[in-house]
């Protein structure tokens, strides 16, 4: 052996050197992913809301929400999740849930309690409030009809959003609305959320025990259907009285500066921040007094398809007559001869 590999050999032994490499670690177990939560079918996310069907057929309109706001809800939950309900076609109702394309063509499924079935063939009259979509924009919304030169196509001014004196009535398509009924989907409602809270929205569905409404900033809600109280479509108020309105999303009491039937509004001033505010509220959204909670609302066919569901069989009574009623149509039944539908 030559000195100079000695040399290096001795150099590496006395000062250390290059250590040999570890063995390599063992690779871990591989780790699970956790499973993206699934929507139930029919059923809205983090509630027990009952599967329901739909009265909606083939070809009609109806409002529902697009598929991406109840996927946002089931994955992270539906305070995290805004709903915005949107004009769509019903392509095939199901029993649970059915399927709708919306007005840019792209079909999917939803829940049947999130579907707003639209009375097909409705006729409008000048000072009808009527429930239907912001034509020249997106969205459900309430109006009241200004102009009803052409009764299937009129033209409106919106109750909801905020108000502009310089709006210009927007004209609505055939086919796209109908006229809101008390205690149908598209009324406002007020409900308790407790003993000094009183919380607004617009229903979406009401069952006997629970309902859906879409409240502030487009929160969808479930609330017991014994604290809520459905407003009538058109408030009947004036000047100087007092009301109950809604502002950031709950009621509260307000003064009547002046009512405009004109444009649907109802001017009323209040107390926020120490100072005194005025605003200009949806006839639909302002009452004199709270209605009795858990009152007022109609369920199944009726309230689905206002004027126009298939009414349930009457039977005649006594009189003069005793044939059995027909099964009427628009919700209400045709008596037999010599007496009335029950």
């Amino acid at each position: 052996m030559t000195f100079p590999v000695l040399l290096s050999l001795v150099a590496c032994s006395l000062f250390g050197g290059e250590e040999p490499a570890p063995p390599p670690a063992p690779e871990p177990a591989p780790v699970e992913e956790p499973k993206a939560p699934e929507a139930k079918p029919g059923r809205i996310p983090g509630t027990e809301y009952p599967v329901v069907e739909t009265t909606a057929k083939a070809g009609e309109m109806v409002l529902t929400p697009s598929r991406e706001f109840l996927d946002k809800a089931v994955a992270e939950g539906l305070d995290q999740a805004g709903f915005i309900f949107y004009m769509a076609e019903m392509v095939e109702p199901g029993p649970v849930e059915s399927k709708v394309k919306g007005l840019a063509g792209t079909e999917f499924s939803m829940p049947n309690s999130l579907i707003v079935p639209l009375m097909p063939g409705q006729e409008a009259a000048k000072g009808d409030v009527l429930l239907g979509h912001w034509e020249s924009g997106s969205g459900m919304y309430r109006a009241i009809v200004v102009d009803d030169a052409v009764k299937t196509e009129p033209k409106v001014r919106y109750l909801d959003g905020t108000f502009k004196a310089d709006d210009q009535p927007d004209q609505w398509k055939a086919n796209r609305f109908h006229k809101l009924e008390a205690g149908t989907p598209g009324v406002t409602v007020a409900c308790k959320k407790d003993e000094t809270t009183v919380e607004h929205g617009t229903l979406i569905h009401a069952m006997p025990k629970q309902l859906v409404a879409v409240g502030f900033a487009g929160k969808l809600h479930v609330y017991e259907t014994a604290n809520c109280a459905p407003l009538a479509p058109k408030a009947d108020v004036k000047a100087g009285q007092k009301v109950q309105v809604p502002f950031l999303g709950t009621y509260r009491e307000a003064t009547v500066s002046k009512v405009d039937l004109a444009v649907g509004r109802v001017f009323a001033k209040f107390e926020f921040g120490g100072a005194e505010k005025e605003e200009a509220f949806g006839l639909a959204d302002v009452t004199a007094v709270l209605p009795a909670y858990g009152e007022g609302f109609q369920f199944g066919d009726r309230a689905q398809r206002p004027e126009g569901g298939e009414g349930r069989e009457g039977k005649a009574k006594a009189g003069g007559g005793g044939e059995e009623g027909k099964a009427g149509k628009g919700g209400k039944a045709k008596g037999g001869k010599g007496g009335k539908a029950d």
